[in-house]
């Protein structure tokens, strides 16, 4: 993997099943485009607040009940692997024009 640029926080309610499955799925997607500077994390709503300095974005497919002041994406696409594509490009137009981060 070449240098972490970008970090994305996939989130559900326990950061097992559905955070996971977006994980995955989004891996799989970044490896098809040849995306190497993002890294993808799994977390918790109620951890959020503890990484915002340190994500880009969040993706998540639960109902999300509190702004953040970095872009979400709420599908459900991800929780079926169904047509994830038109989301998947979304996040990466987002990814692209977003400024490199400090990661620690």
């Amino acid at each position: 993997m070449g240098i972490i640029r970008k970090r994305v926080a996939c989130v559900c309610g326990a950061a097992i099943a559905s955070s996971s499955s977006i994980k995955y799925q989004l891996e799989e997607f970044f490896e098809r485009e040849h995306v190497t500077d993002v890294e993808l994390i799994c977390c918790r709503f109620r951890e959020l607040d503890e990484y915002i300095d340190r994500i880009c974005l969040i993706v998540t497919a639960s109902p999300m009940f509190k702004e953040y002041p970095v872009p979400a994406f709420n599908d459900t696409c991800y929780l079926s692997g169904i047509d994830c594509e038109p989301t998947n490009q979304k996040i990466l137009e987002i990814l692209r024009n977003t400024p490199d981060m400090e990661i620690l």
